[in-house]
């Protein structure tokens, strides 16, 4: 009995239970389903030629073959027969698409630095020719962004399709299995085929993942019983095992250091009154936590992690941007407070915009800062704003009564700062009893709450924070404020000052002249400037604060655009995720949020929702 007597009536039993298919094969190939799907694609290496990265065009979609070519003894391109018939009886028709590369593909000059213009020859049978699916597949090749530019595209009609020196997988379509092909011009690849450019491969994976989809999308409503509601659906819904194994390395990275809390100096208190001792004339000198980490020995553990064998394109994207945000991180923790850190952390947070800039200063003289030291109500100190925090997460606490956040008082912390997914509250804190529920929502019902939520997601990376989730995350802090009706003008005024700070510091001021910068040209409260220029220069520069006005107004934006806010709160996620979030959830491998801000189920926060979606801006949320 041979291999595949013993292997295929097991694939055909996992295929019709609706199981997951992924077999390797002696000498190269693999077959791999991950549902049932009524598309299958193929590649089959060419017998005489190098063909490098061609395979992993296929691979990361949820129903593929790859074949080593030149007829190996196993070769999962026998059981084709078997699993269309298979696939038939469920869908009532299927589909095969094939993908080869041109073997007469015309090479750059050698002085040419461009990436050359993909081509790509679409071929349809002459007969049963899925009319509506090739143009589905030529219309979203068109509709993308591809290196090199707008694609040519050919469509030719044959009555048998295959790459040169192969036989065809099928001798006709009929109306229950028919196929298409596809041969690429790989620009992607190292004259000669043996090798190729890593990264305009995944860019024209990714762009050729999606293409497929829609084209087999497509397909399946032309053609089967199946109606898929997003061509996403058709994307892979069985996590690979190496994307768990990636996610849970960068999460104990990630997990061995807070960046926020060792950017921020413990002696914030001592320095305010030597400071106030000295009439402000001395550059304060701030101590930080000792580091428990080696951040050297951490980047070679972050750059051995194998994100390459990842081959869904949503996960690798993902992982790969979260680990250049934690390079950078760990770059900022190297050279904390030995030398001046400002220009690494704006390649981290980004520089102030000039529009950003320029809102940020007409709001600065609209606003009036409200003087701390002035309140006109009650103020309220750190352990009655804990037991309010703490009230707040029992809300929460009746729904998820395992979590694990707590809210503790410290002397070693300045102001509020929520460090894995706990509330940390400066003892000497003081907060206007009008802002308090502000304060809490910022903290709790937005950086708890998303903690928590992404620990309810399969990945730690979602509870932890995809790269680049601080400006959404503060934008939502920021929100939670207007919400409940706590944005007021001193906010809005602070939050301005703050991206003005960070300009100061790009055109080369230092601590004593931004200071002054704030407490003169911008009314800023003597010790409310020094915070905020503390919070700037902290470390050797710390550009963090850019991010919550940037956040809110992008935030803002995007509910006037028609933006479903439900799916912000499912982790702690980046503006960019957002469509790769989107097709995980059509994908069902991330879950919705376990948690709903409490301030948002109430008239109040729905009339104040309407009044975003139906304003022009910051401008008009202002409540004094």
């Amino acid at each position: 009995m041979t291999h595949d007597d013993l292997l295929l009536p097991s694939v055909i039993d996992r295929i019709e239970n609706n199981l997951v298919v992924d077999e390797h094969f002696p000498e190269g190939g693999r077959l791999h389903i991950d549902h049932q799907q009524p598309f299958l694609c193929i590649y089959r290496k060419p017998p005489a030629r190098q063909d490098a990265g061609t395979g992993e065009l296929v691979t990361a979609q949820a129903s593929f073959v790859l074949s080593a070519g030149e007829s190996p003894t196993y070769d999962p391109i026998r059981y084709i027969d078997q699993i269309s018939a298979s696939l038939v009886k469920a869908f009532g028709a299927f589909l095969l698409f094939e993908l080869w590369t041109t073997e007469e593909r015309q090479e750059p000059a050698q002085e040419s630095r461009r990436v050359q213009r993909l081509s790509f020859t679409l071929y349809a049978p002459m007969d049963c020719v899925p009319e509506a699916t090739l143009e589905a597949l030529e219309r979203s090749l068109l509709e993308v962004d591809w290196p090199g530019g707008t694609p040519e595209i050919i469509i030719h009609y044959k009555e048998q399709i295959a790459p040169k020196d192969l036989e065809p997988l099928l001798t006709s379509a009929t109306e229950a299995v028919t196929w298409l092909g596809m041969e690429i011009d790989p620009n992607y690849q190292i004259p000669g085929g043996a090798d190729f450019y890593p990264d305009l491969l995944r860019r024209i994976r990714r762009n050729m993942t999606n293409a497929i989809r829609k084209m087999a999308y497509e397909f399946a409503h032309s053609h089967t019983k199946f109606r898929p509601r997003h061509f996403h659906e058709l994307g892979r819904q069985n996590i690979e095992p190496i994307a768990f194994a990636v996610d849970r390395r960068l999460a104990e990275i990630d997990d061995k250091f807070d960046l926020l809390l060792h950017m921020t100096p413990v002696n914030v208190e001592q320095e305010w009154i030597a400071f106030q001792e000295c009439d402000f004339k001395r550059t304060p000198e701030f101590h930080y936590r000792p580091l428990g980490i080696n951040p050297v020995e951490l980047k070679k553990v972050l750059f051995s992690i194998p994100y390459e064998l990842v081959e869904d394109p949503a996960m690798h994207q993902l992982f790969a941007d979260k680990r250049d945000e934690i390079d950078k991180q760990l770059t900022l923790m190297l050279a904390r407070g030995n030398k001046p850190t400002f220009y690494d952390s704006l390649s981290l947070y980004g520089a102030p915009r000039e529009d950003l800039l320029a809102q940020a200063k007409e709001l600065a003289q609209r606003t009036k800062e409200s003087d701390p030291s002035v309140l006109e109500g009650r103020s309220i100190g750190a352990d009655e704003l804990a037991s309010l925090a703490g009230r707040e997460l029992g809300h929460y606490r009746k729904r998820l009564p395992d979590m694990p956040s707590t809210v503790e008082v410290r002397d070693d912390v300045t102001g509020l700062i929520v460090v894995d997914g706990n509330l940390l509250i400066g003892r000497s804190v003081a907060v206007d009893q009008a802002r308090s529920e502000a304060a809490v929502q910022h903290e709790v019902g937005t950086h708890i709450l998303t903690f928590l939520n992404g620990l309810q997601q399969p990945f730690q990376l979602l509870h932890s924070g995809s790269a680049g989730y601080e400006d959404l995350q503060e934008g939502l802090a920021v929100f939670a404020e207007f919400m409940v009706g706590g944005l007021t003008a001193g906010r809005i005024h602070q939050l301005a000052c703050r991206v003005i700070a960070i300009d100061c510091a790009r055109r080369g001021a230092d601590f004593i002249e931004t200071f002054d910068e704030l407490r003169g040209t911008y009314n800023l409260a003597d010790r409310t400037a020094f915070i905020m220029t503390m919070r700037l220069f902290r470390g050797g520069g710390f550009a963090k604060d850019v991010v919550y006005l940037r956040g809110f107004i992008e935030l803002l934006d995007r509910i006037r655009d028609g933006l479903n806010i439900q799916s912000l709160y499912l982790g702690k996620i980046g503006w960019k995720d957002l469509p790769l979030i989107e097709e995980l959830n059509w994908r069902n491998i991330t879950r919705s949020p376990a948690l709903w801000p409490r301030f948002l189920q109430t008239d109040a926060a729905r009339r104040r929702l309407n009044q975003i979606r139906t304003g022009n801006g910051i401008d008009q949320l202002i409540e004094g």
